[in-house]
């Protein structure tokens, strides 16, 4: 008799199969199944939804970027982080390629563009303009809406730089606008995404999690080796997305290396490094994106090593 499988649901930040091809690579080869999972992804519109989901009950598990389960901690929720999903934070300040600009220091008293105010490519800019020593009256932060309307205005100089998801590189590049980042040293670019439930849940669901990561980290191998897997299994799940192979192919070179182990991640697949956390989450309470009581929030490596068996 088959045995009965653990139900979860699964919170998106984004409603693409392409940026989250694990889940649905997991899903469509068995993976889950095979730990006794039946998983449902839901897929929201950005992180902030992602965690709410979650904590009205609508999802156990959420897909988030860090400093929105910081923000809901930061206001009282208790909230454990595991498993690194996207490797490292897939923000970047960038300008125009001809642009004098030549570091972030060159931004001061410049206008910095964003998508909107409420993206996370702004508490980005926020975190990194505070690192580099600026203020944010050294510079001023406007709304002007991603990609290609982006690069216009940098075009034309209403903003100097321009706070830019992976998302908006594809774009810059599909365009044939050049451009070039403005990295800052040191800055503590923690996981992109982590996994985030309930610390009651986590504490009381060792298996789950266990079964879940490891399917995960399954999936992962497998779509990093074979691209061609990735893109059957979106096809069948959103064939929309890889209609177009030119721009399937484009979004997959700019979400590839976010799940593709770096030289800092040091080790197994889902690993979140504790110092780089604890740096990333006192700077985004400093600049006032989290509540204090954030700083009580922690990250979980205690589920790796069943992980990466």
């Amino acid at each position: 008799m088959a045995q009965d499988k653990t139900e979860l649901t699964v919170a998106l930040p984004v409603n693409l199969c392409l940026a989250n091809w694990p889940f649905y690579v997991a899903a469509g080869e068995g993976l889950f199944a095979a730990e006794g999972l039946e998983v449902t992804m839901q897929g929201l519109d950005g992180s902030s939804a992602a965690i709410q989901a979650m904590l009205a009950g609508q999802a156990q598990i959420a897909v988030s970027a860090p400093a929105d389960i910081l923000a809901a901690t930061g206001a009282g929720a208790d909230l454990t982080g595991f498993y690194s999903f996207y490797q490292y934070l897939p923000f970047r300040v960038v300008t125009a390629g001809d642009s004098p600009v030549a570091s972030l220091a060159d931004l001061k008293g410049a206008t910095i563009g964003i998508t909107s105010v409420s993206g996370g490519e702004a508490t980005y800019l926020r975190s990194v303009m505070a690192f580099s020593g600026m203020a944010e009256g050294d510079y001023e932060a406007l709304a002007v809406g991603e990609g290609g309307m982006a690069a216009s205005a940098m075009t034309d100089g209403t903003i100097k730089a321009f706070s830019a998801s992976f998302v908006d590189e594809i774009i810059f590049g599909g365009m044939g606008f050049a451009y070039k980042p403005l990295v800052a040293e040191g800055y503590p670019g923690t996981a992109g995404l982590l996994l985030a439930a309930d610390s009651g849940f986590v504490a009381d669901n060792a298996s789950v999690i266990e079964g879940l990561g490891r399917a995960l980290v399954k999936a992962t191998a497998a779509g990093l080796a074979n691209r061609d897997l990735v893109v059957a299994t979106c096809g069948a799940a959103a064939p929309h997305e890889t209609e177009d192979p030119g721009f399937a192919g484009a979004v997959l070179d700019g979400v590839d290396p976010l799940f593709t182990l770096t030289d800092a991640a040091a080790g197994p697949m889902g690993h979140v490094d504790e110092a780089t956390w604890a740096s990333y989450r006192d700077l985004i309470i400093s600049i006032g994106a989290a509540g204090p009581d954030a700083a009580k929030t922690e990250v979980s490596n205690a589920f790796v090593e069943s992980w990466n068996k």
